[in-house]
């Protein structure tokens, strides 16, 4: 692995864990086992760390999702599949960090939102039509406020002002908000399917 990529996935880390504010230049240079001024011939500051992980970290996260909702076969498997990664995402991923992101650093938190509109929403668009179709969602949903309705539900989850981090747990936010969506959508048959995926699971 290059040295580039050996900085990115430590700085990752070490976000992820503890927060970006908290995670120095020198930290990271720390637990490399590098010199600061190595680190600086990548990388002329802690926010272009920050970008690149982002952009990297948005490719990654694409890649496994588009292969989560490939893999399944109807629409209620696939939120499954989702809920599942996103659960996992949640718990590895401080809080603290999203929140940092948008506050300090914009144009990384753009990077998030653009992937919002190019991916996830017409995500979310083709698994509610397929539902529709497959007589697992109800007929009468309007598809694209639904779809709008989901995508803020992914960032209410993690949005500190509404949910604050020493009352409330974006991961328990999360799935109660997820429950409520599921449970909107689903005709008899998709509840059906629902329930013995859980049993399953």
């Amino acid at each position: 692995m290059d040295t580039k990529k050996r900085i990115l996935m430590q700085a990752k880390l070490l976000f992820s864990q503890y927060g970006i504010r908290n995670v120095t230049m020198d930290i990271i240079a720390q637990e490399l086992g590098i010199s600061k001024k190595t680190l600086y011939q990548y990388f002329e500051d802690k926010g272009a760390i920050v970008y690149e992980m982002v952009k990297a970290h948005q490719e990654e996260q694409k890649e496994i999702m588009q292969a989560l909702l490939d893999s399944a076969t109807n629409a209620v498997e696939a939120l499954a599949n989702m809920l599942h990664y996103i659960d996992k995402l949640l718990r590895l991923v401080s809080p603290l960090l999203v929140f940092e992101l948008h506050k300090y650093y914009p144009a990384a938190a753009n990077l998030m939102r653009e992937d919002e509109e190019k991916f996830h929403l017409p995500s979310i668009r083709e698994n509610l039509v397929s539902g529709i179709k497959d007589g697992l969602f109800r007929e009468d949903i309007d598809i694209e406020v639904i779809a709008q309705l989901r995508l803020g539900m992914l960032d209410t989850a993690m949005d500190s002002r509404r949910y604050p981090l020493d009352n409330y747990s974006p991961h328990k936010v999360h799935i109660e908000l997820f429950r409520f969506y599921i449970h909107g959508l689903l005709t008899d048959k998709g509840r059906e399917l629902w329930e013995k995926l859980k049993h399953e699971n």
